[in-house]
């Protein structure tokens, strides 16, 4: 589950909790599931298990849920960078 907060972005894999400021984030993607894509020096991609996409809707070529969820955080992300780091 992607959770945002005023300073930070927070992603629950399946394996543990991940805490990554918005400074550490390059952006979000949607794939088979929600990718969170640190700056290249600070690490690989985080996974977000709880943001799938739907198989109909990659098979269709359609957006999915996934798609949606990493619009909006995109937009969050940028709404960040230009308030220092704060989304909201």
């Amino acid at each position: 589950m992607a959770i945002c907060r005023r300073r930070e972005s927070m992603s629950c894999s399946s394996q543990r909790a991940h805490v990554v400021p918005w400074s550490d984030i390059e952006r979000f993607e949607a794939g088979h599931l929600l990718v969170v894509v640190r700056q290249p020096e600070l690490g690989g991609p985080i996974g977000v298990w709880a943001v799938q996409a739907a198989n109909l809707a990659r098979m269709t070529g359609r957006r999915s849920q996934a798609d949606d969820v990493a619009d909006e955080l995109n937009a969050l992300l940028r709404v960040a960078r230009a308030n220092g780091g704060k989304a909201g």
